[in-house]
């Protein structure tokens, strides 16, 4: 019925004070005789795109319809998400993100019988690059004073320290690594292991997140043979694609000596 819904009675008094009370929402419903109601169902749910991904920034828009006596109300909720809710028969993404993807149900409710639910879900392919530690314990990397190789020009130590970062972005990203100096940033060569000790890795992750889960996540390192006293300090990775760009830094120190221990 047309006058169903939430009332709220205000009363306002006529001073300079203009005081108001309001009383609490009452719902008003039509007593329907039951041999007429019929529970809700979800006819038909559409989607502006016919496949289940769609690029970040796309204008996305779900259309929920369904019958019942009386007529349903529709809400919809996203999986793994409690405090998402949007209520009617339209949910819209004007510019998706990565953020939005997933699970979504549209709910139709009546009150009479059980709610009815059908879900959907929504995959964001192309996103801009984001870049986390795989190590728990972060940016800084402390080395024992036996772990730098003080007389490195003359001396090869084939152990390493290692960098170590998970990258996802769809396209894939490109990584650079750069050490900061007093000039500013210098880029390090890809080519220079023989030169500098340098090694640079990237492996494929699966990514249970994407539509093709053999896309967009890698594991992305750089290893320093024979440890200086020179590759001591700040590293920068770099992610790059035509979305965006991210970064995340590494400080490499050396522990210091406590003359009373």
């Amino acid at each position: 019925m047309r006058w169903e819904g939430y009332y709220t009675c205000t009363v306002t008094e006529n001073t300079a004070t203009h005081k108001t009370w309001t009383t609490d929402p009452v719902y008003l419903k039509s007593l329907i005789n039951e041999s007429n109601t019929t529970p809700p169902t979800i006819t038909k749910v559409r989607m502006d795109y016919p496949q289940k991904q769609v690029d970040s920034g796309e204008d996305v828009r779900f259309q929920c319809s369904a019958i019942g006596i009386p007529e349903p109300k529709i809400t919809w909720k996203k999986i793994g998400d409690e405090d998402f809710v949007s209520v009617g028969p339209v949910l819209h993404f004007p510019s998706i993100t990565r953020e939005d993807q997933g699970q979504y149900v549209c709910v139709a409710d009546n009150g009479i019988g059980k709610t009815n639910k059908t879900a959907r879900t929504i995959y964001v392919r192309t996103y801009k690059p984001k870049i986390e530690y795989s190590n728990p314990t972060g940016d800084v990397i402390t080395l024992r004073q036996d772990e730098v190789n003080y007389n490195w020009q003359n001396e090869i130590n084939w152990e390493y320290k290692e960098m170590e970062v998970i990258v996802e972005g769809y396209p894939d990203p490109h990584v650079t690594w750069w050490k900061v100096t007093e000039n500013g940033r210098e880029r390090l060569p890809e080519d220079s292991f023989f030169e500098r000790g340098f090694e640079f890795y990237s492996v494929s992750m699966r990514n249970e997140d994407s539509f093709h889960p053999d896309e967009g996540k890698k594991l992305n390192g750089l290893r320093i043979y024979n440890f200086s006293p020179t590759d001591l300090g700040t590293y920068v990775v770099k992610a790059e694609n035509k979305l965006g760009t991210a970064e995340i830094t590494f400080t490499m120190q050396r522990k210091k000596f406590n003359i009373f221990q």
